[in-house]
Formats: structure tokens, C-alpha cells, sequence
């Protein structure tokens, strides 16, 4: 999901991904009703919530870990686009924030790829540099809407 600022000289472009990590509540609270549904016809209700929060926590555990070690514990990217250059600024889970900018002068190509977890925008830079930091799960009409903005400001930069 993203939201966009648009300022007289400058586009400020704001990815969200704390959605991303709402399914595991949903899976918990569709497993509690289960176990409820189990208890009113009488089954061993301790042994099921036993089964189910160990099966939950190793779940919850794999998929912690594993987004850890892919560093896919990414809340928000902050893009700011104008005339010449583009700031991407990462706040990641871990508190620790990155910043990358490039001049819209050095960017040869936009494109769309998709990848094992979802779709990229991928800015091919001068000096075969490629940049992935864009990406979403498993929709493009944002990266779509976000390379339309920065290639009309890379055009109004090169008037």
C-alpha cells in the first residue's frame, strides 16, 4: 500500500508494509474458533489448544526467522523524487534505517520483474548497477504508479 505527497518541486512517495505480517493474526484467530468449534462438541479441548499453539509457535518462529535472515522486515520506504535526484530511505523492524540516493541523470531503465517472493522495480543504473529495494508481494499496479512518477520527473529534469 502506498500513499503519495505531491509538493510543488518535489513527490514524496510512502510504501507501507505493516499489512504484510497481518495474516498471522488471521491464522491465529481462524485456529482459537476452530478450537472453540471443537470444544462445543465435547472434544479434548487442553490436548487440540496443546497442538495448536505449538504448531502456531513453530510456525510463527520459522517465518520470523526466515524474514530475518531475508531482511524482509522492512515497515516502510520513503521515496522522494524530484527534478534530479531520488532518495530512498528503508526503515527496517530492526530500527536501523538506510539511505540510497541517484541522480534521475544516471537511471537507464525502469522495469518490473517478477521474483521468487513477489515483484521488484528494478532501476538500472549507469555502470550495470542494478537497485531492488522496491518491491511488493503480489500485486504491480504500485511499483507501476511509482515508476509513472519518477519517469515524469526524470522528464520534466531533462527539459
Amino acid at each position: 500500500m502506498i500513499s503519495i505527497r505531491k509538493r510543488e518541486k518535489e513527490t514524496i512517495i510512502i510504501q507501507n508494509f505493516k499489512r504484510e505480517y497481518l495474516p498471522i493474526f488471521s491464522y491465529l484467530i481462524g485456529g482459537y474458533s476452530i478450537l472453540n468449534f471443537l470444544s462445543m462438541i465435547k472434544v479434548d479441548i487442553n490436548l487440540s489448544y496443546k497442538f495448536f499453539l505449538v504448531g502456531f509457535g513453530i510456525t510463527f518462529l520459522w517465518y520470523s526467522i526466515k524474514s530475518y535472515r531475508n531482511e524482509k522486515l522492512i515497515i516502510q520506504v520513503f521515496l522522494i523524487v524530484n527534478n534530479k535526484e531520488l532518495i530512498i530511505k528503508i526503515k527496517e523492524m530492526k530500527s536501523s534505517k538506510r539511505e540510497k540516493t541517484f541522480l534521475l541523470n544516471n537511471i537507464e531503465k525502469i522495469t518490473i520483474e517478477k521474483t521468487k517472493g513477489g515483484y521488484d522495480l528494478v532501476l538500472k543504473i549507469k555502470n550495470d548497477i542494478e537497485d531492488r529495494s522496491i518491491w511488493t508481494g503480489w500485486y504491480t499496479s504500485d511499483l507501476r504508479l511509482i515508476r509513472k512518477i519518477i519517469l515524469e520527473y526524470k522528464v520534466k529534469g531533462e527539459e
